[in-house]
């Protein structure tokens, strides 16, 4: 059915599918690719899967009923629609066991979706004689007229220009000098942000966009327009004469504009997608990963809400609207208290750091994000990156006399809050459908990273935060806190008892957080008081501007909460819910795991019952979860919060689970809860999790067909990227807590998650399809073998491997330090994760260099890129420096060695060199760092007989430099800390040395680098040199494991598992009977030389899974597998290339001719000089042409 909307033509297509088969929807899918406006597929499609139906029916998401619910998929992905319908919601009860399951489902348009006022089953106007819900969609399809936008375009500022005039506006302002007063501090900050928007507004293009700006418009498309509008104008003329030919004229001519519009956007698409790289491929990533909501274009409908007086109403206009969304976005604050309490006494404050520095200010402003949306003022970071060593002396009083005297500028309490709908709710006639977006000034949230990156170190170092509590701070992880809680359970069943658990749910909690309960805490820790004072400042007379509908509210006051959008929420909320952390007795079987506003109250004994009555007391008792919720301003939602009774599964269906009741509100133990996204079920089975991260991946790999299509798209390699950087993360996610490294005994049989691997293997294996544009024929194995990705099961296993080194590497301070010493001894029966995971790695907590918390630094100094290698390369050559040295290592099977290499004026030379160790026991990274620091203890060599003005140091490690420079890690810690000693000493040498640091490209024909590569060699060989040549540090180093050298050491074990895999396989076998000599890994190499659609094409031939007729045969999609051209032979891929004596002409021409390799399948199909031949001969054939176009 079509429907004629302001949006346009409407197709809806009711479906039903039956539940054996999927006979209905390959003609839905061609009547979804026949109409080009927006589509509703809706119906009764007979298909269970975890995208849509709930994890408790996960019996119902077998092998079968996935395969059949896979060309659903396919369709969905393909049109670009999304699901309408929320997850979770049943719309059949089973008449016979009257279980709730979901067959039916509604998927939209991306553009009706941003139309959505609801979605959602009426179980109410149920029919009889029914077991199906009703299900009500609603849209809203109104035409609104975009309107007109003027901003400013900062990816185009003039930045010289821009710091010039800078420059001439801070000369005029007052000096730095000490403030003293409110109005002093306004006054200075808002000169300052005068001068830097009227630089900005000098030296940045405006950029206009309105409602009928297209990106894919054409000067092509304008011509068919002025000839359409001539011909309307002329059909309009003789409209009394219906013979005239001009309206015959007009109609062909409207049909063809219509039509060019339709293959610009078409081409458009394809364009952006093949010219994707290394930067532009990321903003497809955000195409593919973000929720379908609005960014600002989704209309908000009318409000229901309900009046103080109880009774029900609508908000319309938009003012209405933005008291009902401020209501639900800021509750008010609570009435001061009238109770006369006594004064309590507080500790002494703690000894506040020393004064912020300029240093402090550019690190933090180096450290942000330069194009993220800025607040009300419209100034983004990059404004202050390109210009924070200009600003920092004005802006250190600023920030100095705000955190001394406790003031905050009154322009920086402002902000602008962007509405955006909660993906996945049923109906946006509500409020709390939305969700706020806060955007603050970045001037304001400098100063805010600085007060942050001090309360946290304080903290850190006076320890005001209970162990236990996880989140926002550095080193610690969403999975720690979940191995912490699985090993609790764990090792409460091996002393044969229980665990119970309570997940508490806080209802607004950041909007909620009352100021001066705050304050109270941070007295209480002993905060000092200059922070206290400055906090109540900053949150005091706070106004936003709501921002929906292209429309913006006057500034509506603040009065309660935490800024959300601000570096400080998470310390300030840290600091706010830390009572309640520590309500748990750790001497009587209790346990608090939180993360920010997740809590988890944990208890363990002989019964059920007992575990209740714990948990119960947890939250009555006096200064316990309840008395804690009253004196913070916050509610838990006792409806929400969910409560998890686990035995092991041998015992669990026996045990009884009682309910437990907290203020007259009764909780009923569930099977399963999620927790910081990973649901945990009664018997830690992990069954639900896994359909989680199947429909996860799943629902990514359908995405990335909008990217990769069989004959155009991103390339290859691109794609696979998108693949690695976002799918795996997404699917793999705390792999280390739910899924069992798989192993295979000398019997052959598998143990471990081998059932999860096998099924997320489906998530590879609909990605590396649409990746590679194969057949569905083609095996698994040949899929991941041109892809050079892991199997599924190596993949997985490698996720275990990286945790446990990660948590080997964990220092004392860590609180899973002492499980780890713990789980590395190990017991057979209840194994937690952590044990089994680090028993898998083979790793011991004693072998691994240990790296501290926030071992990496803030930048302070602005973001360098290197550059290109010709450049490099250049500059190298006409270096003028007084000392040249080249820095350089080798890691062969001779051994790891670093070596370094001085040239001076006068012929000046020096070599030096030292051998690290055997083969695999240093990173080539740590390698290429000891050589760095080799030449700067060659510097200081020189620098004992002599004056040296000036040095540059080469390295052909960019990753050794960023590490050295504080902007990359992996490095042995010991090692760069000895490194930046020895280059900071040279520095100081000579009574001030300027020392540079730069990158020069190997094997470019740089004389120096030439020769520090070639004795590196020598000395990983043996060859030795004078020991004074050589830092103590380095003569002496036996540095532990490097957790980055373990990482790459069990890549390389799991690349050689997974060519062993292959070598193993029916398609790997059939690979080197056909292919000898030759891996499948190269192909990615051959696809990066040749267009998308012919690197399908190659990769289809190379494979045999081809549109020939021996491979249609066999899928019985054609009657006979003989050419159909000469009858002679099987249609096999060395027939059509080599022997049909149809295409004999052809063959001789682009082929024969080049000589006899040019006729051998394995030289054809894997040697970069045939394929323009080969491509050039199947396109003289007429075969495959939508392939090779």
């Amino acid at each position: 059915m079509k429907v004629q909307t302001p949006l346009g033509s409407i197709l809806i297509c009711n479906v039903y599918n039956p539940c054996d088969d999927n006979t209905p929807l390959p003609h839905v899918s061609s009547l979804l690719k026949a109409h080009r406006g927006p589509v509703i597929a809706l119906g009764d499609f007979n298909r269970h899967h975890p995208d849509w139906d709930e994890s408790r029916n996960a019996h119902l998401f077998t092998s079968a009923a996935l395969d059949l619910a896979q060309p659903l998929l396919d369709i969905v992905s393909n049109a670009g629609l999304t699901m309408a319908l929320p997850r979770d919601l049943p719309t059949l009860q089973s008449t016979s066991s009257k279980n709730f399951t979901r067959p039916d489902n509604v998927f939209a348009s991306t553009l009706l979706v941003e139309s959505l006022i609801s979605c959602d089953t009426v179980p109410s106007s149920r029919p009889p004689c029914t077991d199906h819900f009703p299900i009500a969609t609603v849209l809203d399809l109104s035409e609104t007229e975009a309107p007109n936008i003027t901003k400013l375009s900062f990816k185009k500022t003039d930045w010289l220009a821009f710091r010039q005039i800078l420059r001439d506006r801070l000369e005029t302002l007052p000096g730095p000098r000490r403030i003293v007063s409110q109005e002093e501090i306004d006054s200075r900050a808002g000169d300052l942000k005068k001068a830097i928007i009227e630089a900005i507004q000098a030296s940045t293009p405006v950029l206009k966009l309105c409602g009928w700006s297209k990106r894919w418009w054409s000067p092509e498309l304008g011509v068919h327009r002025n000839l359409s509008r001539t011909l309307s104008a002329r059909s309009y003329r003789a409209r009394s004469d219906p013979e005239d030919p001009v309206h015959e004229e007009y109609r062909l001519q409207r049909n063809r504009y219509s039509q060019a519009i339709k293959d610009a956007k078409r081409k458009h698409w394809e364009m952006f997608l093949e010219e994707l790289d290394e930067e532009s491929m990321w903003t497809a990533a955000r195409y593919l990963s973000s929720e379908p909501t609005d960014g600002g274009r989704t209309r908000v409908p009318s409000l229901r809400h309900t009046n103080p007086d109880g009774t029900p109403a609508s908000a319309s206009d938009n003012d209405a609207k933005s008291r009902v969304l401020m209501e639900s976005f800021f509750p008010p604050a609570p009435p001061p208290s009238c109770v006369n309490t006594p004064t309590p006494v507080h500790p002494t404050p703690v000894e506040d750091l020393p004064e912020i520095q300029t240093s402090h200010i550019r690190q933090v402003v180096y450290a942000m994000k330069p194009h993220k949306a800025p607040g009300p003022d419209g100034l983004p970071a990059c404004v202050y990156i390109n210009s924070i060593d200009m600003l920092d002396q004005h802006l250190l009083p600023i920030f100095r006399a705000s955190l001394r005297l406790g003031i905050y500028p009154v322009d920086w309490r402002e902000s602008r809050t962007v509405v955006l709908r909660k993906p996945g709710k049923p109906d946006y006639g509500i409020a709390k459908a939305y969700r706020p977006i806060a955007l603050l000034n970045v001037i304001s949230k400098i100063l805010s990273s600085c007060i942050a990156n001090r309360l946290n170190s304080l903290a850190e170092n006076h320890g005001w935060l209970p162990d236990h509590h996880f989140g926002g701070r550095s080193g610690r992880t969403t999975t720690d806190a979940l191995h912490l809680l699985t090993k609790t359970i764990k090792d409460a069943w091996a002393t044969k008892k229980v665990a119970s658990a309570l997940y508490l749910d806080v209802k607004g909690a950041f909007p909620h957080a009352y100021p001066p309960r705050l304050a109270e805490n941070m007295r209480k820790l002993g905060v000092p008081t200059t922070y206290i004072n400055w906090m109540l400042a900053k949150l005091s007379g706070r106004t936003t501007c709501l921002v929906f509908d292209d429309y913006t509210s006057i500034p509506l006051p603040i009065d309660n909460g935490i800024d959300q959008g601000c570096p400080l929420s998470v310390i300030f909320y840290l600091l706010y819910n830390a009572p309640l952390v520590k309500v748990p007795r750790s001497s009587s079987n209790e346990l608090c795991v939180a993360y920010i506003d997740d809590i988890t109250f944990v208890t363990w004994g002989a019964t059920f019952e007992e575990n209740h009555r714990v948990l119960v007391d947890m939250m009555t008792r006096n200064g316990g979860a309840l008395e804690w919720s009253d004196t913070h301003n916050s509610t838990f939602e006792l409806d929400k919060t969910a409560c998890i009774d686990f035995a092991p599964s041998a015992t669990s269906k026996k045990l009884v689970r009682p309910p437990l009741t907290i203020r007259d509100q009764v909780i009923n133990p569930v099977k399963s809860h999620t927790l910081l996204g990973v649901v945990m079920d009664q018997t830690l089975s992990w069954r639900e999790q896994c359909d989680k991260a199947l429909a996860r991946g799943q629902q990514w790999a359908g995405q990335l067909n909008r990217l990769a299509r069989m004959s155009y798209g991103t390339s290859m390699d691109t794609a696979r990227r998108l693949y690695l950087s976002i799918a795996v993360p997404r699917f793999s996610y705390a792999a280390d807590i739910w899924y069992s490294p798989v192993t295979q005994s000398p019997g052959g049989r598998r143990k471990g998650s081998a059932g999860f691997a096998d099924r997320l293997a489906r998530i590879q294996s609909n990605a590396a399809r649409a990746i590679l544009g194969a057949m569905r024929s083609t095996p698994v194995a040949s899929l991941d073998a041109h892809l050079d990705l892991l199997p599924m099961h190596l993949l997985m296993n490698e996720a275990c491997q990286r945790a446990a080194i990660r948590l080997a590497a964990t220092p004392p301070a860590h609180p899973l330090h002492k499980a780890v010493i713990k789980c590395t001894l190990g017991r057979k029966k209840h194994q937690p994760p952590l044990q089994r995971i680090l028993h898998f790695a083979g790793v011991k907590p004693a072998d691994f260099e240990q790296w501290p918390f926030g071992r990496r630094p803030l930048p302070s100094a602005p973001p360098e890129f290197f550059r290109g290698r010709q450049e490099a390369a250049a500059d190298a050559w006409a270096d003028k420096a007084h000392l040249l040295v080249f820095a350089d290592a080798a890691v062969s099977r001779a051994g790891v060695a670093a070596a370094a290499i001085l040239w001076g004026d006068g012929g000046l030379e020096l070599r030096t060199g030292v051998r690290l160790g055997e083969p695999g026991s240093l990173s080539s990274l740590d390698a290429e760092v000891a050589g760095i620091m080799l030449a700067a203890h060659l510097v200081l060599t020189v620098q004992d007989d002599s004056i040296v003005d000036d040095v540059t140091i080469y390295s052909d490690s960019q990753a050794a430099i960023a590490c050295i420079d504080y902007r990359a890690e992996g490095a042995s810690r010991a090692l760069l800390q000895a490194t930046r000693k020895a280059i900071r000493s040279a520095r100081k040498g000579s009574g001030g040395t300027r020392i540079n640091l730069k990158w020069c490209p190997g094997h470019m024909g740089v004389p120096g680098n030439e020769e520090a590569d070639a004795e590196a060699s020598r000395v990983a060989s043996g060859h030795t040199h004078p020991t004074h040549l050589i830092p103590p540090f380095l003569a002496d180093f036996r540095p532990p494991t490097n957790p980055t050298t373990c990482k790459q050491t069990m890549k390389a074990e799991n690349r050689k598992l997974a060519e062993a895999h292959w070598a193993s396989s029916d398609a790997g076998l059939k690979y080197a009977t056909r292919h000898p000599g030759l891996s499948p890994r190269h192909f990615l190499t051959h696809a990066l030389e040749v267009t998308r659609s012919r690197a399908t094409l190659l990769f289809r031939l190379i494979t045999g899974h081809v549109q020939l007729r021996k491979h249609l045969h066999r899928l019985q999609l054609v009657d006979s597998p003989q050419c159909e051209h000469c009858a002679l032979e099987l249609e096999t891929v060395t027939h059509f290339l080599f022997r049909c004596p149809q295409f004999a002409d052809q063959r001789r021409l682009h082929l024969s001719t080049r000589g006899a390799d040019f006729l051998r399948l394995s030289f054809v199909l894997h040697a970069p000089s045939a394929l323009e031949p080969l491509f050039d001969y199947v396109k003289a054939t007429g075969r495959f042409a939508d392939l090779v176009r």
